[in-house]
């Protein structure tokens, strides 16, 4: 197996900057005072406001907690933009226990339940909903993407809702960030790099380093690129040489800010991209 260390963040040029998705609306909550309702958003009394440590990654994020029983909450967001074809909605969220304390008690009761609404001119339209039946039970945070093409050509909102149901038997803190509402980026012009196989990060999430590894059924030359969600290029390895067989690049990414990026391998008939969580 070929193993080559790559360390350290280069600097790069923004024309060679290659955007992974066009961005309608990217929200993540740090640029709000802490302890205090979002003031571009639209909650109910008392609704969710902005609290440090209730985001991803122990960033700011949206809190609410629910202690009694039969409560129900909503927060709306501003306009983020007009649907266009294809357009994606992504958010995280996860449920800790009553003083958002993470890992005590993350499960949801019967009940309990998260519904999103995408809100327009026209309607209301519930469009997921997280219950007992599909929520994952753990303190981390899950990501969800929902398809928005029946809203193509609208502007529209993003509305959570969340219900402390008559049955249930806890209360819990709900907890939302990153909230996007984005075009992906058109990729049938660029072919699968169909001549690396197995390709894998470990560890992912990472804090500080982490290792990409993959196949090669016929050694050649690949780049490879980090880059964030809006394409900035946070590190490059020149085109190099990989031989046939088993290939690690290891690389360092330690002081890049927490969030979401993307590992790509280019090649002469394509790339391969995986996503990457990088933590505090």
């Amino acid at each position: 197996m070929k193993k080559l260390l790559f360390l350290g963040i280069v600097a790069v040029f923004a024309s060679s900057v290659q955007a992974q998705n066009t961005y309608l609306y990217n929200q993540d909550f740090e640029s709000y005072p802490a302890f205090s309702p979002p003031n571009n958003w639209t909650n109910t009394i008392p609704g969710m406001g902005v609290y440090t440590g209730r985001g991803f990654n122990a960033s700011k994020g949206l809190d609410r907690n629910y202690n009694a029983n039969s409560r129900r909450d909503s927060i709306t967001s501003p306009f983020m933009g007009v649907v266009a074809p294809n357009t994606k909605l992504s958010f995280m969220y996860r449920v800790v226990d009553y003083i958002g304390n993470i890992g005590v008690k993350h499960f949801l009761d019967p009940g309990d339940e998260i519904v999103v609404y995408i809100v327009d001119s026209l309607s209301t339209t519930q469009i997921y909903r997280i219950t007992t039946a599909n929520h994952v039970d753990t303190s981390a945070f899950k990501e969800v993407v929902v398809d928005l093409t029946n809203f193509e050509g609208r502007t529209v909102k993003v509305r959570f809702s969340v219900t402390r149901g008559t049955s249930s038997l806890f209360d819990f803190n709900a907890n939302f960030d990153n909230v996007a509402m984005y075009i992906p980026q058109v990729t049938t012009s660029i072919g699968e790099l169909k001549e690396v196989t197995g390709l894998a990060l470990s560890p992912n999430p990472a804090t500080t380093e982490t290792s990409l590894r993959f196949h090669l059924e016929k050694g050649g030359e690949l780049v490879f690129r980090l880059t964030d969600m809006h394409g900035r290029v946070m590190q490059t390895l020149p085109k190099t040489y990989f031989g046939t067989g088993d290939n690690r690049i290891d690389f360092n990414i330690e002081g890049i800010p927490a969030g979401v990026y993307f590992v790509q391998l280019v090649g002469a008939s394509g790339q391969k991209t995986l996503r990457m969580l990088v933590g505090n």
